[in-house]
């Protein structure tokens, strides 16, 4: 006791196992004071080995010594050693197959897996916990991470069916919440379209700006690819009242292009003018809106004012990148004016 209080842990080891080695009323003092040093110390192989090695005469069943190994590995993974801490609990899972603690043992490992951004081995990790029987708080954070890691992995599908677990079985607000947001993203992504629609629906009545103009997109979008124009229109016309956004942006130039489809012309200048005013920095959504002020003039007859029109966007806009094909256009429509 002295040496371990000293920190000299090496020498209070072999004293305490002298102590065991000669038996006695001490046996058991030292055999919990051993055991204390190799949990501090995480390293429950080396604890194993010696009580072990001891026999029947160390009074260990195999759950005290499961217990032992599962500790260890909780406390390095809640010191945040996740690198040592993965080591650790793959080694208990495997010395245990049928461990007591195997649910939680793989929820731990789902989590150091996440934080060292192996996203791929969590999301198996954390299905395998769930799989297991991972119950209460934790089971709701695995459902979360496996429902979030599959969304970022692309596995939409995947992803809908952990949030729509996730949104029966959560207690805490923000996850409900994520869980409501996170199925109208799913179906969407996942191209389901009447899904995206009905699940939007929720989110349409929270407070969140950002979100509500989201759902609204949303369902925009998929009641296009649903072939309900007339549903997706009205969508858009909500959006469009905050053209500077992006969802309002892109509204406000699907609104031009529908009044370009039903060839009412004449309107169309006033509209592009006014989102120009109001687009702040959504370049991409203006020159589109402009591109189409260009075709109607065509459609009218004013071949000058459209070459002006496209001459003016070639001039004044710079490309976003590859995807961007709005220079392409307009070079496109310059060569058919000529």
């Amino acid at each position: 006791m002295i040496s371990r209080n000293a920190g000299r842990s090496n020498e209070a080891l072999d004293y305490y196992k002298q102590v065991v080695a000669q038996g006695g009323a001490f046996t058991e003092d030292a055999l919990l004071a051993i055991e204390a040093i190799y949990r501090t110390r995480e390293d429950p192989e080396a604890y194993l080995d010696y009580v072990n090695s001891l026999g029947g005469s160390a009074n260990r069943t195999e759950a005290q010594k499961e217990e032992v190994y599962f500790s260890s590995a909780e406390q390095i993974y809640l010191s945040g050693d996740y690198a040592k801490a993965q080591g650790t609990l793959k080694a208990y899972l495997q010395k245990y197959p049928e461990a007591a603690f195997g649910a939680k043992a793989r929820y731990y490992l789902a989590d150091c897996y996440r934080f060292t951004d192996q996203r791929e081995q969590a999301v198996d990790q954390y299905q395998n916990a769930l799989d297991a029987g991972l119950d209460g708080a934790l089971a709701e954070s695995a459902l979360l991470q496996l429902a979030t890691l599959s969304y970022e992995l692309g596995s939409y599908g995947k992803a809908y069916g952990s949030y729509l677990k996730l949104k029966e079985v959560a207690k805490l607000d923000a996850n409900v919440e994520n869980a409501v947001v996170g199925l109208m993203r799913s179906a969407f992504r996942a191209r389901q379209w009447e899904d995206a629609i009905r699940d939007a629906a929720p989110v349409l009545k929270t407070d969140n700006a950002a979100l509500k103009r989201e759902a609204h997109y949303v369902r925009a979008k998929s009641f296009l690819s649903t072939s309900h124009r007339a549903e997706a229109l009205e969508e858009f016309k909500a959006l469009a009242t905050e053209p500077s956004t992006d969802e309002g942006a892109e509204a406000a130039y699907v609104l031009i292009q529908d009044q370009y489809d039903r060839g009412q012309f004449e309107g169309i200048q006033e509209r592009v003018y006014s989102f120009a005013e109001k687009a702040g920095g959504q370049n991409y959504w203006l020159a589109k809106a402009f591109i189409v002020l260009g075709d109607s003039f065509v459609e009218q007859g004013n071949l000058p004012q459209a070459k002006a029109t496209f001459e003016s966007i070639r001039s004044g806009y710079t490309s976003t990148g590859t995807q961007d094909d709005v220079l392409d256009q307009v070079e496109l429509r310059l060569r058919k004016l000529q």
